[in-house]
């Protein structure tokens, strides 16, 4: 179980002028709830985070993942990971290969396209400093021939894994900053996503593309 304790306050000019708090205990492992090896239970996802810093054996997690009956993976090799020299593209060292792993033990795979951290190739990195978050949207306003280079590393992904990924996701919550640190607008998001979407369907027709993934 895991044991949360929370407060909320309200200040005006400095005072608390409301607070309310509560501690609650939540039943937080599903393990002891899921039969072992069968998948009894399709609506159950994971995270991998071999994107960023696995500090796990990717290998092992695979099978616990599938020994838990969890139905699919959702993670991404970054894009800064993927292309360290413009047009060449290889899966980050020292991360293995999830997907095939995951498509191997019969785990559905969901490809979050978020190009974490942008890539500096492109001139992507942040604007300022100072705002938190570092996922940088392709944006030819901002970043000349940002776009270009992201749709490469899409058409790289989708042709290389072609039906060991089901899901193909355009970003995450595009609509917080965090995510979406140079603010691009949905207007540019939607022209983002068309072009994603004509290059994965004609690498990977099977493969079903999701958008708008907003965090409301």
């Amino acid at each position: 179980s895991l044991e949360v304790s929370w407060e909320l306050r309200r200040e005006h000019n400095g005072q608390v002028v409301n607070s309310t708090s509560d501690t609650v205990d939540y039943d937080f492992s599903i393990g002891n709830k899921i039969k072992r090896n069968e998948p009894t239970n399709q609506t159950i996802w994971t995270n991998l985070k071999v994107g960023g810093e696995a500090w796990y054996d990717t290998v092992t997690a695979s099978k616990l993942i599938r020994e838990l009956g969890i139905a699919g993976v959702r993670d991404s090799f970054y894009w800064n990971g993927v292309e360290k020299e413009k047009g060449v593209y290889t899966v980050p060292e020292g991360r293995e290969d999830w997907i095939t792993l995951s498509y191997d033990n019969g785990i559905e795979v969901m490809y979050d396209f978020i190009g974490n951290g942008g890539n500096v190739l492109y001139g992507l990195a942040k604007l300022d400093p100072t705002v938190r978050g570092n996922v940088i949207m392709p944006d030819d306003d901002v970043f000349p021939g940002s776009v270009d280079a992201y749709c490469n590393y899409v058409d790289w992904i989708s042709k290389t894994y072609k039906g060991k990924i089901k899901y193909y996701e355009l970003w995450n919550e595009p609509n917080l900053t965090g995510f979406n640190v140079n603010n691009t607008t949905p207007e540019k998001y939607a022209e983002l996503l068309k072009r994603v979407y004509e290059i994965i369907k004609k690498n990977d027709p099977e493969g079903q593309v999701i958008a708008f993934s907003t965090a409301q």
